[in-house]
């Protein structure tokens, strides 16, 4: 599924992002990660030799691959500020 120009461009303008995996006892584990998105993929990494010890590696390598990034629908970094769910 390739992305809008439109979701491109929101999801490249929210800097932070969560990734939930799935530990060993079925537990959700979010941890916050930096992003790359391409128009087509998000991807996830991390810096250097020991990002392969990471949970959220260490939870998809065990075979649990439920996966989902999570985006927080941010205004501002500075001051921080959500936008706010108007009902």
């Amino acid at each position: 599924m390739a992305f809008s120009d439109d979701e491109v461009a929101y999801l490249q303008s929210q800097p932070p992002a969560r990734l939930a995996t799935v530990n060993a006892d079925g537990q959700p584990d979010v941890v916050p990660v930096a992003f790359e998105l391409d128009g087509f993929c998000i991807w996830v990494g991390g810096v250097g030799p020991d990002v392969a010890r990471t949970r959220k590696l260490r939870n998809i390598g065990a075979g649990r691959s439920k996966v989902s990034p999570v985006f927080d629908d941010l205004v501002s970094m500075e001051p921080f500020l959500a936008r706010a769910l108007r009902v």
